[in-house]
């Protein structure tokens, strides 16, 4: 369909040519309003809206009652869960049957604003899908084969460092947070936790940065010239998420055992408050875009030892 509009729309004609195009164009717009982010954007924004206020208000309120640290297939669940569902919504087949935008309307200069043609393609969504499913943790597994070789050694001393911190708080133990509440023994020398917690963050942050595409895109436009990967969705369609039944198990579990450890306290705990929960921007990937006046709290795991640690620890 075809609509001559002459160069001058002062006249009649013209402005009636002109109401034809924009009526057109007004029926074939998407029924709902798209979103655009960066790859990066996006799933910052899930993981700080879905992933980051459980695991922290979980952490808060086994630390208040004294209790062990969460276990980390939860955790690894939770965060793989958020993924999952991130990558069934913006890659949702449904989106398919949208014709926008028009041809003439998709420039390099207005990628923020209208799609690149084939961002809703079968293709193009089959590769998103792939793209954000390469960042899930594998269940405890063995390092994916696919990982960098070369970023091994950090992620290991890593490792090292948190470990060996808490070694060394083992040689000054104070009481125990408690046992757990089910009677089981607690294979854990008193006073010494492994913070579960921690060691999945850097998993997650190793795994984060590590990160390459599964393969080249399937519509070259979908990445800007600085790399960036855009993402075009449907503003409401992120809402929704459901936490895997291993988390809300886990969830469960730590309000049994809390309250439990008050009746044996007969009173409240005071909470004891957990190390800020970390910036995802600043976390967990190398972006470019900041966010003017953005705070940056520092994830404790990573902090560089002290003199007194180092003479026990070499860090690679």
């Amino acid at each position: 369909m075809l609509v001559f509009i002459p160069d001058s729309t002062s006249d009649l004609q013209g402005s009636k040519q002109l109401t034809q195009a924009v009526c057109w164009l007004l029926a074939h717009s998407p029924p709902l309003p798209l979103s655009c982010q960066t790859l990066v954007q996006l799933m910052e924004a899930s993981l700080s809206q879905e992933f980051w206020p459980r695991v922290f208000s979980n952490l808060q309120n086994r630390a208040a009652a004294r209790l062990p640290w969460q276990e980390a297939a939860p955790v690894v669940r939770l965060y793989n869960a958020v993924l999952a569902h991130v990558a069934h919504r913006v890659s949702s087949q449904d989106l398919c049957g949208l014709s926008w935008p028009p041809a003439e309307f998709s420039q390099p200069e207005t990628r923020a604003l209208v799609p690149h043609l084939g961002w809703n393609s079968a293709q193009h969504l089959s590769w998103l899908r792939s793209v954000i499913l390469s960042l899930l943790l594998p269940e405890w597994e063995e390092t994916p084969a696919a990982d960098s070789r070369h970023s091994q050694p950090l992620l290991m001393s890593r490792l090292e460092n948190l470990l060996e911190r808490v070694r060394l708080q083992a040689q000054h133990p104070r009481p125990p947070r408690s046992s757990p509440a089910d009677g089981n023994t607690d294979l854990e020398e008193p006073g010494v936790q492994i913070p579960w917690e921690d060691v999945v963050l850097i998993f997650m942050d190793h795994k984060l940065k590590d990160w390459q595409p599964p393969g080249p895109p399937a519509c070259g436009d979908a990445v800007t010239e600085d790399g960036e990967i855009l993402v075009y969705f449907p503003t409401a369609s992120l809402e929704g998420f459901r936490p895997p039944e291993e988390w809300t198990q886990a969830v469960e579990k730590t309000h049994r055992e809390k309250q439990q450890q008050q009746e044996r306290d007969g009173a409240t705990q005071v909470p004891c408050a957990p190390p800020p929960a970390p910036s995802p921007r600043q976390r967990l990937f190398q972006s470019s875009v900041e966010v003017p006046g953005a705070q940056r709290p520092r994830l404790d795991v990573t902090h560089s030892p002290s003199a007194e640690e180092l003479l026990a620890h070499k860090v690679l």
